[in-house]
């Protein structure tokens, strides 16, 4: 226990221990009471993100047979506390699963209870399907042992109605087959339509490390800060994936963590933080609002990245806008950048002042990118407000594909 106080003591009220839930509106990410016996949309397809595979049912399906299953076991073995016991529970954390709004804004439900109480409401509600998935599981195990400790009584039943002691013996053995026989046959009927919701063989993809990473990116000396778009705070997690392939021999800004946001107490995620962070997680991802490579969103990135002590930059196509992350990049540093190895890197934030543009340059410029590597680094620093300036070495230019 008292090695256990000290994670606990860390997570509920260390230094960066956030307050609260970690996402708005976790009271109504519940489950649905259909979703007991209908697999849902994403059985044969994949969801939004995630997984590339198809999905398989929601977390508390257990399909109409098992339901059944369940149900029967409980009438025919309710003298069983342990039965009787297993079967609450499970319709306890079923009651709790369905957080606060499947049925509408009027319908009291138990989670209600839990939804502002401290510590608790950080749960959220769905993840009790896990709990009724369990009750149902030993449910179903314990029937099917009751079941097969009854057979001796099918068994006795039978020999009593047998002449001779020979054709006794041989009905136990033939009862205990075919009674093994039937509890197995009643599993696998009421698992089956289960498994039958999943896609199987499971889609495995590979993480595409580009090119740079194996070859430049491992061999840095002294453990440098890296600036790798996409940006991984945004919730696009490759560059962590490249960083421990590459056997963690850089450190990066960013990262997807559970810290407190800007008032310094709740969740990034329910109050992100602005500034420099902001605009890099925007140009990694879809959002309504897009960077416009601004002056002032150039020297605030360009501000950021100094006290980050970031020495190198890459942007790899991976990124969601490469042509956007690259011309904001560019305008930041006020260079061109070098494309290596799959990538584009620059080498130390230099002495160039930021480049700030106006309208809707950084779009226009983003376009470009399919004509040439450094078509939009090029088109960024000609609309520059203080002009295109001369890169310190000849950049090396490569179609890209």
């Amino acid at each position: 226990m008292t090695l256990l106080a000290y994670p606990i003591w860390y997570f509920l009220d260390g230094p960066r221990h956030i307050v609260g839930m970690p996402w708005s509106g976790m009271p109504v990410f519940g489950t649905r009471p259909s979703q007991l016996v209908n697999p849902g949309p994403f059985r044969h397809r994949p969801f939004l993100g995630g997984y590339a595979g198809p999905q398989g049912p929601p977390g508390i399906f257990l399909g109409w047979w098992l339901l059944a299953a369940e149900i029967a076991s409980v009438a025919v073995w309710h003298r069983s506390r342990l039965v009787c016991w297993t079967a609450t529970a499970g319709v306890v954390a079923w009651a709790l699963s369905l957080g606060i709004m499947p049925l509408g804004n009027f319908a009291w439900l138990p989670w209600r209870l839990f939804a502002l109480l401290p510590v608790a409401s950080d749960i959220l509600p769905l993840n009790f399907a896990v709990l009724v998935q369990f009750a149902a599981a030993l449910l179903l195990g314990l029937s099917l042992g009751m079941y097969w400790d009854h057979r001796a009584s099918v068994a006795t039943l039978l020999g009593e109605t047998s002449a001779r002691i020979a054709l006794a013996r041989a009905a136990r053995r033939w009862v205990d087959v075919a009674w093994g026989a039937l509890c197995v046959t009643v599993a696998l009927g009421v698992i089956a339509p289960i498994a039958a919701t999943y896609g199987v063989p499971y889609a495995v993809s590979h993480a595409r490390q580009p090119g740079w990473f194996k070859r430049k990116g491992r061999l840095l000396h002294g453990n440098p800060s890296l600036l790798v778009m996409p940006y991984p705070s945004s919730g696009d997690q490759q560059a962590m994936v490249w960083q421990a392939q590459s056997q963690l021999a850089f450190a990066m800004a960013g990262g997807y963590a559970f810290v407190p946001g800007r008032n310094g107490r709740t969740s990034i995620y329910r109050d992100p933080l602005g500034g420099a962070t902001a605009i890099l997680n925007d140009l990694s991802q879809w959002a309504v609002s897009e960077p416009s490579a601004a002056p002032q969103q150039t020297r605030e990135v360009r501000r950021a990245l100094s006290a980050w002590h970031v020495s190198v930059l890459v942007v790899a196509p991976q990124d969601p806008r490469p042509g956007d992350a690259l011309g904001f990049l560019t305008a930041t540093l006020g260079r061109l950048p070098r494309w290596q190895d799959g990538v584009w890197v620059w080498y130390g934030l230099g002495s160039h002042p930021p480049v700030g543009l106006v309208g809707e340059s950084l779009a226009a410029c983003a376009k470009l990118l399919t004509r040439d590597s450094l078509a939009t680094p090029e088109c960024v620093l000609e609309r520059g407000s203080m002009g295109r300036t001369p890169p310190l070495k000849p950049p090396i230019r490569r179609p890209l594909g």
